[in-house]
């Protein structure tokens, strides 16, 4: 599976629970997401965090109501059955590339974290040099 973003009803890791869009992967048996927010938390920018953060706007993702944010210091365990929510669709091949950086440059998430984000987005679009970014299997 490809990123692909799920609407997932009441999503228990929200506090309180809430309706929440997650842009989910898979790599082998993992399967794993990071929440998309309508604005940036205060906790990343007062802990300079932004390079972790991605736009996605929602010109070109339809699915969203206004311009937003994913969130890459938030990585969430996603059991098989929130996969039976909606699911809306890819993100654009920008949002993409603005999520990759902000993977790439996240101080939160571990080499061996990145490493399996960025193996589960594999495509003709992007040929990412794992090495070259201190990534090794």
């Amino acid at each position: 599976m490809d990123w692909k973003v799920f609407h997932i009803k009441n999503f228990p890791f929200a506090k309180p629970p809430k309706d929440k869009f997650l842009l989910v992967f898979q790599y082998e048996n993992i399967i794993k997401g990071f929440p998309i927010n309508s604005s940036v938390p205060t906790f990343i920018k007062s802990k300079k965090l932004l390079p972790c953060i991605a736009p996605i706007c929602s010109d070109s993702n339809t699915y969203l109501d206004q311009d937003s944010f994913i969130d890459c210091t938030s990585l969430f365990d996603i059991e098989n059955y929130y996969l039976y929510n909606e699911v809306c669709d890819e993100i654009c091949d920008l949002s993409k590339h603005y999520v990759i950086k902000a993977i790439l440059a996240c101080r939160v998430l571990s080499s061996v974290e990145k490493m399996t984000i960025l193996k589960a987005h594999q495509t003709k679009y992007f040929n990412l040099d794992l090495e070259k970014n201190n990534l090794k299997s």
